[in-house]
């Protein structure tokens, strides 16, 4: 494979990987850490404000080489369910 085809191992690297890269832009004033946290833990209750949730599922979509739609962000309430629905749009 190329290296334009190489991924991260699994959803838990890509998430780190696009929380590191929107903070070294400037694009993420949350400083916590997706793996310090309990993935049963809503989102809403985690600190990331809308614009910064829109840049990081851009950045995972980057990333990933994946599209994520409003319908599938819409169900997402807890951090397992977005590590869920980013281990499903990394399979081929």
């Amino acid at each position: 494979p190329g290296m334009s085809e190489i991924r991260p191992i699994d959803a838990a690297s890509l998430l780190q990987a696009a929380t590191n890269n929107l903070r070294q832009r400037g694009e993420l004033a949350w400083r916590g850490d997706f793996a310090n946290l309990d993935p049963a833990q809503p989102l809403s209750g985690i600190g990331i404000d809308s614009i910064e949730w829109m840049n990081l599922l851009l950045e995972l979509e980057s990333l990933g080489g994946f599209a994520l739609h409003n319908s599938e962000l819409a169900g997402l309430t807890r951090i397992v369910d977005l590590l869920a629905l980013i281990e499903a749009k990394r399979r081929p």
